[in-house]
């Protein structure tokens, strides 16, 4: 079998990494479909009509227009069991998904905090990068954890713990390089202080020595109410 290719491209000048897009793990290749309780895994595919369909809407639509790169093709989703609509969707590997996690992948580094498993696209892409050392991953939902993370091909890097990141504590000491909070379905402004108080009580956690430390959460310029250029979708 031949060895996939790295998502990972190392700059010819210094000891950094980009993402490389056309080689991205394939993950409606690696996740079957698989239901549960609640929560159930389901591929899709988009032809060329839709495709098209939906970067056009993403002028004109609010709710669509992080779509403007949509392509055609197969996908995969978790979503809540028998609804298929929009709002049951809690992730996907959609082109929005990858491109409203990309600055995360790309400050990632050292000790990895990771707050939400989603269909575990981000620690698939992030367990390759050279510059991460570990991945610690916090999901509150121990089906999530069974639909997904049984089925990946997870590396030593990642440590999976079943806890709520509202009430989970690392142990005494820890600190990480990087802290990412991914726990929302919805770019939403409801989402806001959530946000802050994750990294209000994280804070501490970071370990600032490191000039590349970062935290941050997932599209929160998006969901600030007092950014006049983005109301959340």
């Amino acid at each position: 079998m031949a060895k996939s290719k790295s998502p990972w491209k190392k700059s010819k000048y210094c000891d950094t990494y980009s993402l490389d897009f056309e080689n991205l793990p394939d993950m409606a290749k690696l996740l079957e479909e698989k239901s549960g309780d609640a929560l159930e895994i389901r591929k899709f595919t988009v032809d060329e009509k839709e495709a098209n369909r939906c970067r056009m809407l993403s002028t004109i639509s609010q709710s669509m227009r992080g779509y403007y790169d949509f392509k055609a093709g197969t996908y995969v989703k978790l979503q809540r069991k028998g609804d298929n609509s929009s709002d049951g969707v809690i992730m996907s590997n959609t082109p929005m998904e990858i491109r409203t996690n990309s600055h995360y992948m790309h400050m990632a580094n050292g000790h990895v905090l990771q707050a939400g498993l989603g269909i575990g696209m981000t620690a698939m892409i992030l367990q390759s990068k050279p510059t991460v050392k570990s991945i610690t991953v916090v999901e509150i939902s121990k089906e999530v954890i069974g639909l997904v993370g049984k089925q990946l091909s997870l590396n030593g890097k990642i440590n999976i713990f079943n806890a709520d990141i509202f009430e989970w504590m690392p142990e005494h000491g820890k600190l990480y390089d990087t802290i990412y909070f991914d726990i929302w379905d919805t770019i939403s402004s409801d989402n806001w202080e959530e946000m802050k108080k994750l990294r209000r009580k994280f804070a501490k956690r970071l370990n600032r020595s490191n000039p590349d430390s970062y935290i941050g959460c997932w599209e929160s310029a998006s969901c600030n109410p007092r950014n006049p250029l983005w109301r959340g979708w």
